[in-house]
């Protein structure tokens, strides 16, 4: 039995065993039932919000809620459940004040969750908005770790995030723009057996390549950019929305228009799923389906029938499921997908085809599923089975990256991966990748395996971490030596999804979601590109053909090197060096015909010519490129040169010189310079320029005296006084 005390406003209370009051809180005007007193009182009273926890789960007083037994650590094996309710026509907010719990993929051992999202690892500082009746909060611990603790503040707010009025939803602050860096979650219910038409009357958000930047989100479909028009129907028991903005462009933002109506969609009825109208040829529609799995579960999909209008890259009509669009003639076809529920996305344009006829089955998944942070090929250590179709679903915790190892992967190597792969955001991965890794950010990653009827392969074991998202970061040289045709790529790690790009001139040559691979057809410089939420990484390269010498791994030759180079040469590379860097060469092997002012044979750089014997002369370069020239006359034939290069920061320059030099009359006096080029060498005597050069400075000198040697550049000056003496 519960007594009631009423003590300036506040209900202090006992309870029967099991249950701790923690408050009652007395308000005036609204009357609320206390259901949950059904079998001690069928009193109402004033606006009565009553809070009630199972006896150590926690106390919520003053708008907070901590984990049992706060601020110490929360109890091993513990399962709680809150539910807040949310004033009409307000909104929840929830600041995650304190917030440490144990990490793990997936949340799959310590977790918050709220309204089907899981919370753990360190997310102190996290705030979030919701709208509804009511909050659901469910806390649970494993029965291992005991680590950290929570502390959450509840307030009442007028919505920020937009509201659902009149069967209507609009972006916050429509029709002005909308704000930057919102995060906004709306749950809207859909009545059984019905469908939810969402019509949206005004749409326009920012927009870029797959929706990564502002997005409405709905069922894991990001839209963007300019979509007023667009009709969807979802089924299930609700419609879960997700408006997102980032921290630069605003756009006039979205108002959608919601009805109910009776299913013209179809519905999964006896375990089938079939196209609008099935068997007569489908109209013009949008739809999506939600189909929940049974924990521990695969759903089997068999297409009983399939049959739409067939495009390059299902452009028109297609049924996608987990990013994976299908369309053709695809009667026949078994696809296998685990995870916590199936999401199906049905789209047709105007013209129309024959339709599809889906059918389900819950099985134990033979494609095999994550366990213990590890997901491996059906069958492994053994080669995988031919004519798999399988789909993993990842969920990834909110504001942090999977990473994904390849502990061992070697599947059926062919062009573009046609025949077995995995495929990752529309990258695909064949032949034989042990040892790479990759990164992958969002709600949650699919993984897709598929194997052909033929050649078996000995498979594939992935291994997860949850980490922090990276930017891009490209690796390639900055010197490419290629044939007409040949194909060069550009490859980059980082936090998927990403975006690569390569240009000539701003003129983009390829545009993709991962590495960018090329065909280049002639000579010049270029430029790879990469970006994502996380960052942007940005490479300048040169692409050469052979005739005037090697170019390779960073490494640039004489022609016909290590043999003698021919006579008549005229060769000139020009290397892109990247924004803020120098360029480092170093002359691994360099035996050119000497000569006076190297009138003869000579390699030239930046205005200064090189000749001679100059083995282990290193340079540096600074600007947009770095222009080398190679010149042979008609008559003698050295050794030639290699040179290599790096990127390297630019340095200053530092002058190399004894403070007294002997020397005949006549005699030739260097003033040798290392640093960045461009720079500028003078020898001076008394404040009268003798020498002024563009790099190391040669003197023959008269008489004896003191002397000056200055060097100066962008990056600095260096200066060095000497004296030289006849004997």
């Amino acid at each position: 039995m519960i007594k009631l005390t009423l003590t300036s406003g506040i209900f202090l209370s006992e309870c029967t065993t099991g249950f701790a009051l923690s408050f009652l809180e007395f308000m005036k005007k609204h009357l609320f039932p206390l259901s949950f007193l059904k079998n001690h009182t069928s009193h109402i009273i004033h606006r009565l919000i009553v809070l009630v926890e199972i006896r150590g789960c926690g106390s919520l007083r003053n708008n907070s809620l901590q984990s049992p037994r706060y601020p110490n650590k929360y109890p091993r094996n513990m399962d709680c459940v809150y539910q807040i309710a949310i004033p009409q026509g307000m909104a929840m907010r929830i600041y995650f004040e304190k917030f440490e719990l144990e990490d793990s993929l997936e949340c799959r051992f310590d977790y918050v969750e709220i309204f089907n999202q899981k919370y753990c690892g360190e997310k102190t500082g996290k705030m979030m908005e919701i709208r509804g009746g009511y909050a659901v909060i469910k806390f649970h611990s494993a029965s291992d770790i005991q680590r950290g603790r929570f502390s959450l503040l509840f307030t009442s707010i007028l919505p920020s995030c937009g509201s659902l009025r009149n069967n209507s939803l609009q972006s916050p602050g429509y029709p002005d723009k909308y704000p930057t860096n919102m995060d906004c979650v709306y749950q809207i219910a859909i009545p059984q057996g019905m469908v939810m038409r969402m019509s949206f009357e005004y749409f326009e958000l920012e927009d870029s390549l797959a929706c990564s930047f502002d997005y409405v989100e709905i069922f894991n479909q990001k839209y963007c950019g300019e979509n007023t028009g667009t009709t969807i129907e979802i089924s299930g028991d609700y419609a879960v929305i997700r408006f997102y903005s980032d921290s630069s462009v605003q756009k006039g933002g979205f108002s959608l228009l919601f009805s109910t109506i009776s299913p013209s969609c179809g519905s999964l009825r006896n375990n089938s799923l079939q196209s609008p109208g099935y068997p007569y040829k489908y109209p013009n529609m949008d739809c999506v389906y939600q189909i929940a799995i049974p924990q521990g579960m695969a759903i089997r999909m068999h297409f009983e029938y399939f049959e739409l209008e067939d495009s390059w890259e299902c452009r028109f009509d297609y049924i996608e499921i987990f990013n994976q669009k299908y369309c053709g003639k695809m009667t026949g076809t078994t696809i296998e997908i685990s995870g916590d529920y199936a999401v199906i996305r049905f789209h047709s344009d105007s013209s129309v085809q024959g339709g599809f006829s889906l059918l389900f089955s819950t099985v134990l998944s033979s494609c095999g599923s994550l366990k213990n942070n590890s997901l491996q090929s059906p069958g492994y250590p053994n080669k995988y089975p031919r004519n798999m179709n399988c789909v993993y679903q990842i969920v990834i915790p909110q504001g942090m990256a999977t990473r994904m190892y390849f502990e061992y992967f070697e599947l059926e190597d062919s062009w573009e991966c046609r025949f077995d792969y995995v495929e990752i955001f529309n990258q695909k991965y064949c032949g034989e990748k042990t040892g790479t890794t990759i990164e992958i950010s969002g709600d949650y990653a699919v993984i897709r395996f598929h194997s052909d009827s033929i050649v078996q392969g000995g498979g594939f074991s992935l291994l997860f971490t949850t980490v922090l998202p990276s930017p891009p970061n490209i690796s390639m040289p900055v010197l490419v030596e290629a044939s007409p045709g040949d194909e060069v790529t550009c490859s980059v790690t980082g936090t998927h999804p990403m975006y690569t790009t390569i240009l000539s001139d701003s003129r983009v040559l390829v545009n993709t979601t991962s590495m960018a691979t090329f065909r280049f057809v002639e000579e010049g410089n270029y430029t790879c590109m990469a970006s994502s939420k996380y960052g942007t990484d940005l490479k300048m390269f040169s692409v050469i053909f052979p005739g005037c010498g090697s170019l390779r791994n960073n490494s640039l030759q004489s022609p016909g090197y290590p043999n003698k180079y021919p006579i008549n040469m005229d060769c000139v590379y020009q290397i892109a060096i990247p924004q803020g860097m120098a360029m480092r060469m170093h002359f691994e092997y360099f035996e050119l015909e000497d000569s006076f002012e190297c009138s003869f044979d000579y390699v030239e750089i930046s205005n200064y010519k090189y000749c001679g014997e100059m083995t282990g002369t290193t340079i540096e370069i600074t600007g947009y490129y770095a222009v080398i020239r190679f010149y042979s006359d008609f008559g003698v034939q050295e050794g030639g040169f290699s040179l290599l290069f790096n990127t390297v920061l630019p340095s200053p320059p530092n002058i190399s010189m004894p403070v007294f030099m002997e020397a005949f009359p006549g005699a030739q006096v260097t003033c040798s310079v290392t640093g960045s080029h461009p720079m500028y060498t003078t020898i001076l005597s008394d404040s009268r320029v003798l020498v002024n050069t563009t790099s190391m400075a040669t003197f023959w000198f008269e008489e004896e005296g003191n002397y000056t040697c200055m060097a100066s550049s962008k990056y600095g000056t260096d200066l060095k006084m000497f004296s030289v003496i006849f004997p």
